[in-house]
């Protein structure tokens, strides 16, 4: 069947995709809000008026912006040509977007995804209000996904327009609408697509789900591995003075894993994070027919992928790298007992490394370790500065080592030896990955004296003077 983008509009006013289980109106980590004000606007740009005085609806969209967008589609539904005519789909995104905006209530109109693991009082006591409105607004979600997907529809057109459309105002303005609307749908409908990869959901329709509506893109972490989904700007700290970021399409958002009190036997910290851009991708054709419904939102990893191709197009993927390590950092309790491990009192941790991401041969690892009174966090701006560099992060992984910084240099090494020998066992048990044969060691300050002891060899000098410590 040949393309129209228009065609699966019918279907999109039948529902929404549902509604949040959480409320709130501000950041729990006081971040701000990255997409520019003007996309939030209940208004629309001197272009999309000039195109609605053409079609005389100027003056019924300022009566009612509900009714003159759905005219506006019902013309472009009609003809072909405005179809595929750049102008009319950025309007009729730019209206879809602002008739959402209208709708949004004026108290929560960005809802904070918070962890599961997290129960906020003034959170819960918003949930009954906000879901109460959704049910008697169930549009809201409607006009969101109307401008995520009409919004897509003309950056593809207009790809194929690229020595004019790429320079005009719009261009760049129908970007932050598809990332705004995108994370608006997804806000809204987390209580219809659950954390979890394998969550459901439909563009479509309140009442069906597909399965396998989220698809895991360039990840060596399984499905299962996903224990929750977090929006990236609502954690986002502005106090980080290096920060790693790319701009283009799509949700940056915090994939995390959780491995305190399972089975799993890894190397990975109680918390761990890796960086998710989550694309909503419309098929190349559709079929009327059908009645499953066979969209899909791309979870991209942002670490190997900084495009994605989508038919003939390539999409630059927006990516936030910074905020998943900030949040990793303060969440696994690297910063817990440090004191009482300087002091050299009773504390609850070994000298251990923890990998950041699954483990690929071919990748040198990294191993970061801190120096006196310090902890895995010492590196996030070092952090922030390698991983800006696609060359790094292609050729190289991140480990992090964490000590008791009061214990003997020789005990502390011995363990961290003992730790990095365990990996690579586990790591490369047949001894065939000679990327672990090149293994870097970067130390600051005491972190600086292990990475020395680990990297000579003392034969049995210190033994025999009876000054070291036995494997």
């Amino acid at each position: 069947m040949k393309k129209r983008w228009l065609l699966v509009l019918f279907p999109i006013f039948l529902g929404s995709l549902g509604c949040s289980l959480f409320g709130g109106s501000h950041s729990p980590k006081g971040s701000r809000f990255i997409v520019p004000e003007r996309v939030k606007s209940t208004d629309i740009t001197e272009g999309s008026r000039e195109l609605l005085l053409r079609e005389n609806l100027l003056e019924e969209y300022e009566i009612n912006p509900e009714s003159a967008l759905k005219k506006l589609i019902a013309r472009v539904l009609k003809d072909p040509k405005k179809q595929e005519e750049p102008r009319s789909l950025f309007c009729c995104a730019e209206l879809a977007c602002a008739v959402a905006e209208r709708k949004t209530p004026r108290w929560n109109r960005r809802p904070i995804i918070y962890p599961e693991t997290e129960n906020g009082r003034w959170a819960m006591f918003q949930k009954d209000r906000f879901l109460n409105y959704l049910n008697e607004n169930e549009d809201i979600l409607t006009y969101y996904g109307m401008a995520t997907y009409l919004s897509y529809a003309y950056l593809s057109f207009a790809q194929q327009k690229l020595g004019t459309e790429i320079y005009s105002p719009r261009f760049r303005r129908a970007c932050d609408i598809y990332n705004y609307s995108l994370s608006q749908t997804i806000r809204y409908s987390l209580k219809r697509a659950p954390r979890g990869s394998n969550s459901t959901s439909r563009l479509d329709d309140l009442q069906k789900s597909a399965n396998n509506s989220f698809v895991l893109v360039g990840f060596e972490w399984t499905p299962d591995d996903v224990d929750d989904l977090l929006m990236a700007e609502d954690y986002a700290d502005d106090e980080i003075s290096l920060k790693s970021r790319r701009f283009g399409l799509g949700v940056p958002m915090i994939g995390v894993r959780y491995g305190e009190g399972d089975d799993r036997a890894d190397f990975y910290p109680d918390v761990t994070t890796f960086p998710i851009t989550a694309l909503y991708i419309p098929l190349e054709s559709y079929d009327l027919e059908a009645t499953e419904n066979q969209e899909k939102i791309h979870l991209v990893n942002p670490w190997v992928q900084d495009t994605l191709e989508v038919g003939e197009s390539v999409i630059p993927v927006e990516t936030d790298l910074s905020t998943p390590l900030a949040y990793m950092l303060k969440e696994a309790g690297f910063d817990q007992n440090i004191l009482e491990g300087y002091l050299g009192g009773e504390t609850d941790f070994r000298p251990e490394v923890y990998l950041l991401q699954p483990h690929q041969p071919g990748r040198i690892p990294i191993v970061l370790v801190h120096g006196l009174l310090g902890s895995p966090q010492s590196w996030e701006v070092f952090m922030n500065g390698l991983m800006d560099d696609p060359w790094i992060r292609q050729n190289f992984e991140f480990w992090f080592a964490r000590y008791p910084t009061g214990k003997s240099f020789l005990y502390n090494a011995r363990d961290l030896r003992n730790a990095l020998r365990s990996i690579r066992e586990s790591l490369d048990p047949s001894d065939s990955d000679p990327a672990l044969d090149h293994m870097v060691l970067v130390g600051h300050s005491m972190g600086g004296v292990l990475s020395t002891l680990l990297t000579h060899d003392s034969g049995d000098y210190f033994l025999e003077h009876g000054l070291g410590c036995s494997d």
